[in-house]
């Protein structure tokens, strides 16, 4: 693992634990513009975003209960000859 390998995992690992703190990362790896940062990791970004969605998801569905729906009535159609 060579020096910029390193630079580039510890930046992954701190987003992936931290992933609002984008500007430290720009610090620590000494990108002169966060635009720079945020064009490599902004993947981190959305993988926190997905998550942080599925998870609102999953307790409004703990949450909702579900509608007892009627039988479905049967269709009036006649079968195609």
């Amino acid at each position: 693992m060579n020096p910029h390998i390193f630079r580039h995992l510890a930046a992954k690992l701190h987003l992936r634990a931290n992933p609002q703190q984008i500007e430290i990362v720009r610090l620590f790896l000494s990108h002169a513009s966060s635009e720079t940062t945020e064009k490599f990791y902004a993947d981190m970004k959305a993988d926190h975003a997905f998550k942080s969605y599925d998870a609102t998801i999953q307790g409004l569905r703990a949450t909702v209960v579900t509608p007892v729906l009627p039988p479905a009535r049967p269709s009036r159609r006649r079968p195609r000859s």
